[in-house]
């Protein structure tokens, strides 16, 4: 269990460790959420991208987005950040990760239509951006984004800008690995603990780009706990 790189999770199992870790660690959900949104921002500020775009979606996966884009404003990247949900319909430590972003200042659009979004990427202050992060649906999602996820993954896919997923790319399945006719195209994918099952599929692998392994906050002997399995 010392290497995340060659460890495989179901959804059954991201689940569970998002779970056990509150429950028997005692690590808070939002904490979690921290972690995971910082260590990302690490990786995308390493290829010193001057401006980036993070679409958001409507759950958890957007709330790492985020965390994301707190932590790249620090750093001076300039950012637009596009929710592509209601706010007021966001879970928890989504909206909490939300609210501090506006409050700071960052960027922020709600599109909950595609109307919206398409008012958006054609304003005339809008900048290429050199990175789009797709931190719009996560593990536990199924079929075809609906909108205006997929009209932003179809943008996304026609842009020549560097393009990162988090945790993995929108429209994959990550238990099966088959993708939806509308799935995000990643040169890298960021994704959490350990890489998921659907990701050995071939069908996967020409959307996936380069997978990166990062962790969330706790020791991987701490995951062989969570999982049930020898560290």
């Amino acid at each position: 269990m010392s290497d995340p790189n060659i460890l495989y999770l179901s959804v059954e199992q991201a689940r569970n460790i998002d779970r056990i870790a509150s429950e028997r660690l005692g690590i808070p959900s939002v904490l979690l959420m921290e972690n995971a949104g910082k260590n990302c921002a690490q990786h995308i500020a390493a290829s010193k991208p001057k401006s980036v775009l993070i679409f958001c979606g409507p759950g958890n996966n957007g709330g790492d987005g985020f965390v994301i884009a707190r932590h790249l404003a620090v750093l001076g990247v300039a950012l637009r950040v596009v929710c592509l949900a209601a706010v007021d319909r966001l879970p928890p430590d989504a909206l909490l990760n939300f609210q501090i972003a506006r409050n700071l200042g960052i960027d922020l659009h709600a599109c909950e239509t595609p109307e919206l979004l398409g008012n958006v990427l054609q304003r005339s202050d809008f900048i290429e951006p050199d990175c789009i992060v797709d931190a719009i649906l996560g593990t536990g999602s199924r079929g075809n984004p609906r909108p205006p996820c997929d009209s932003a993954i179809m943008w996304a896919n026609q842009q020549p800008s560097q393009r990162i997923a988090i945790d993995l790319p929108t429209g994959l399945d990550a238990d099966t690995g088959e993708c939806a006719t509308i799935s995000f195209h990643a040169d890298i994918t960021l994704t959490f603990i350990g890489q998921k099952k659907g990701f050995l599929a071939n069908s996967a692998k020409r959307i996936l780009g380069e997978i990166r392994v990062v962790d969330i906050g706790f020791r991987y002997e701490a995951l062989a706990q969570i999982l049930g399995t020898p560290a």
